[in-house]
């Protein structure tokens, strides 16, 4: 989400295609210290967060303003591919292998960098399509789950992942009728 922000304001691209902006940078070891440090990466879980904290604006209180856009983005790369794998170690140390999805396996960079850091701890990376379920489409396969659990009136157990009071009914359904357009 950061890198994606980040690509947007600096190269007005929607994301970094194949990796090529990051790998035109180096890390900034101080800066990514920095990031680091923030208190909720060292929070317990189950927990959540978003663009509520970690935006632009969050990031820009760390830069000074004479850094390289590439080696910006090249330090955002190594902080989500860092904090990815030591949740994985917190959570699930004796974990085996992680299956990658989402927009983030087309990047090579960020790939390799993952690779690199879970093979410190001896977990083999893979995509989910070795799961038979393609990368790109498990959000959308999470939500025809989610509106299954809705249709059927099942709660989703939400709580072991975000820290809510408890499993809730998720969504909303709207029916047009026909005639009372």
């Amino acid at each position: 989400m950061l890198m994606d922000a980040w690509v947007m304001a600096n190269w007005q691209s929607a994301y970094d295609i194949d990796g090529q902006l990051a790998a035109q940078g180096h890390v900034l070891p101080d800066l990514l210290a920095q990031l680091l440090a923030h208190p909720y990466f060292r929070q317990p879980f189950p927990k959540s967060t978003g663009r509520e904290l970690f935006a632009l604006s969050w990031l820009n209180t760390y830069l000074h303003g004479h850094e390289a856009p590439a080696d910006v983005l090249r330090t955002l790369l190594q902080l989500t591919a860092q904090t990815a794998v030591d949740a994985i170690i917190l959570a699930a140390p004796q974990t085996p292998k992680v299956y990658a999805c989402g927009g983030g396996v087309c990047n090579p960079l960020l790939m390799h960098t993952l690779h690199t850091l879970l093979a410190k701890h001896h977990i083999e990376l893979t995509t989910t399509d070795e799961l038979d379920l393609p990368a790109q489409q498990v959000e959308a396969a999470a939500f025809a789950w989610l509106a299954a659990c809705w249709l059927h009136r099942k709660p989703v157990p939400i709580h072991t992942a975000t820290g809510a009071r408890g499993a809730r009914i998720l969504g909303c359904g709207y029916w047009a009728i026909a005639g009372l357009e």
